[in-house]
């Protein structure tokens, strides 16, 4: 499952990266999410709990890849996210928060992601945190 962005014959993981690209070429930036989307049923019920379905993932997701780059924006999906990673002990290789460049709309990322990456730093020691913000 990968999501990713291209403009013109270049792809991205990094929707900033994209965004200024695009503008350097003048040509749009297209979102791309996996084919598995498309033919997925959402209306099946689950029997597992969310804990132990994001675990699993967590731990594929590690073992398939070399390398794990976190979007974190400090709301509640990121954060339990952020936590669950934290207490399987599973290696984020990169974390990266994306600001947007308005005071009011990087709220979260200003009071609670911030925060939150400073708080749990020393289990972070192997992880690289940008905080991204365009000019």
């Amino acid at each position: 499952m990968k999501w990713y962005y291209t403009v013109g014959e270049k792809t991205f993981v990094n929707r900033l990266e994209a965004v200024i690209h695009s503008t350097n070429i003048h040509q749009p930036v297209y979102f791309h999410a996996p084919d598995s989307y498309n033919n997925f049923d959402f209306s099946k019920p689950v029997d597992e709990s969310l804990y132990s379905i994001a675990s699993a993932l967590a731990n594929r997701l590690r073992e398939k890849h070399d390398k794990i780059t976190f979007w974190y924006s400090g709301g509640s999906d990121s954060d339990y996210m952020l936590d669950l990673f934290l207490k399987n002990k599973i290696k984020i290789d990169e974390i990266v928060c994306l600001k947007s460049g308005f005071k009011e709309a990087d709220f979260e990322i200003d009071n609670f992601a911030i925060p939150k990456l400073n708080k749990v730093k020393d289990q972070l020691s192997d992880t690289v945190v940008k905080i991204m913000e365009p000019t």
